[in-house]
């Protein structure tokens, strides 16, 4: 049994999957296997992953129906063998000693690095403490970064299969955004220790399209979004007792903002509206439009309360035409 069994989704990646590979095999570290996920690709990614499997021993791949990088992380955790789970991201890369330095932290539950964003050529960006915690100390790390890649992006972490394996811990196959936070969320409701690693152990490469065509489909999914919303709300409502903290707060403003568009251009009709008047009135939706400070949100929570769906309805309407009108003016 290999100390980490490492995962990688593909779909269509062949022009970074190579240096994504290289990366993982060149570690200083070799005590890994290796799992490939192609997850249908069409563009030769699959040959090139066969290739791998053919000339290292560590290498496993498997070949899947498109599913979604969800689908394919679960498969992956599915097979894996090893003490410890890493995941990377196909058009992403390592450091050489990504993995020494990682598995350094290795007497905590999760261990988590520094990474840096490839495309925007950002100087190292580190976690602003370092060793390891226990829970009374990284209760304030929680809360400090749950919304942040320190805690809510899957990738320059290690996490313990045994953990992921007794509490049955998955990627939801509903969600199509934020399922990596509510992945992590998850699983720190059975952690009892972080080691906090200031180094950078993960290059990230932000694809272009980021988030825009899975923002898109699920403005038009409205039940999917609620859907989405409840998840989060669970989560955190689970993090926080187990944290003993009422900070922690699911980032409503991603899910308003899905089912705003949703309302405004796809959906308009009373069930829909009444729903969105609910969830506006909830008390973590209420807190992160707060800390919009625009004045519209003061008005479109205080017309959601009338409970009349279309009055708020045209509010939001007539609010974003005017807006729309002042900004070209200026």
């Amino acid at each position: 049994m290999s100390v980490v069994s490492i995962i990688v989704p593909v779909y269509n990646t062949g022009k970074f999957l190579h240096r994504c590979i290289d990366s993982i095999l060149d570690q200083t570290f070799t005590d890994f296997e290796l799992l490939i996920i192609d997850d249908g690709s069409k563009d030769g990614s699959e040959l090139i992953c066969d290739e791998y499997a053919e000339k290292d021993t560590r290498v496993r791949v498997f070949h899947k129906e498109n599913g979604g990088v969800s689908s394919a992380r679960n498969l992956g955790l599915e097979y894996a063998s090893g003490e410890w789970i890493m995941f990377v991201d196909s058009d992403d890369w390592l450091p050489l000693n990504s993995l020494e330095i990682l598995i350094s932290g290795q007497e905590a539950d999760l261990i988590v690095s520094g990474y840096v964003l490839e495309k925007k050529k950002t100087m190292p960006i580190l976690p602003s403490c370092n060793g390891v915690q226990e829970r009374e100390e990284f209760r304030d790390f929680i809360i400090k970064n749950y919304q942040s890649p320190f805690l809510a992006a899957p990738w320059a972490k290690l996490y313990k299969r045994k953990i992921i394996a007794l509490n049955n811990i998955f990627f939801d196959l509903k969600l199509k955004v934020c399922e990596d936070a509510i992945f992590i969320a998850t699983y720190l409701l059975y952690v009892g220790s972080i080691s906090i690693i200031d180094k950078v152990c993960y290059v990230y490469d932000e694809p272009d399209d980021f988030g825009r065509k899975y923002a898109e489909h699920l403005s038009k999914d409205v039940d999917r979004t609620f859907y989405l919303y409840d998840v989060t709300r669970d989560v955190y409502d689970k993090l926080n007792k187990h944290l003993n903290v009422t900070l922690v707060k699911s980032d409503c403003s991603i899910v308003f903002g899905l089912l705003e568009n949703a309302v405004l251009r796809y959906k308009h009709d009373k069930e829909t509206l009444s729903r969105f008047c609910s969830f506006v009135n909830e008390p973590y939706v209420i807190e992160a439009l707060k800390k919009k400070n625009q004045k519209y949100i003061y008005g479109l929570l205080w017309t959601s309360k009338l409970r009349m769906p279309y009055v708020l309805y045209w509010y939001m309407k007539f609010s974003h035409i005017l807006y729309g009108i002042f900004t070209s003016l200026r």
